[in-house]
């Protein structure tokens, strides 16, 4: 058997059969909390504690939940509609969401911290790691992260050069 086939196979049972996530408790019903950040951990985070019966609120800086998923993932590699149905179960937990609100620039962490009973940051990793190599800095030189999320790296590779460094094998 292939890594991830049963969890796949499960899943699309549960996309077929509209599976919902179901409340466990109402142990954390008077707890207020922000989630900084709607990407994966963001996500996982909110759906637990709203499992429970928090109050969550996602701040998210995009316009969409999602984070790397949505924004980092070609479209090839992971149906945005899945993605949507997947989040949208998660919001029915009761989850609130701000989109396009920033934090340093749409509110502090301080104004959270004074409103919530606890903050939770899922930020996501924005740069990629840097190898200390010469030349890296060098114009046409991107990162990982910034060519998967960035709309403006978006470019044509035709009749171009493309070095990449890294990568992993996975599950063998």
């Amino acid at each position: 058997m292939q890594y991830g086939e049963v969890e796949k196979a499960l899943g699309d049972i549960a996309i077929k059969e509209g599976w919902k996530i179901s409340k466990r408790s109402n142990e954390l019903k008077h707890a207020n909390i922000a989630v900084i950040g709607g990407g994966p951990s963001g996500l996982t985070c909110a759906a637990f504690l709203a499992r429970d019966g928090a109050n969550v609120t996602i701040y998210e800086k995009n316009s969409e939940l999602g984070g790397v998923l949505m924004y980092g993932i070609p479209k090839f590699r992971l149906d945005e509609d899945i993605l949507r149905n997947q989040i949208k179960k998660i919001l029915e937990l009761g989850i609130k969401v701000e989109t396009k609100k920033e934090m340093g620039i749409d509110f502090s962490l301080d104004e959270l911290e004074s409103k919530y009973d606890a903050v939770f940051l899922g930020v996501g990793a924005k740069e990629s790691k840097k190898l200390n190599i010469a030349g890296e800095d060098l114009d046409g030189v991107y990162g990982a992260s910034e060519i998967l999320t960035t709309e403006k790296m978006k470019m044509n590779y035709d009749n171009k050069r493309v070095v990449v460094i890294g990568g992993r094998k996975c599950c063998a």
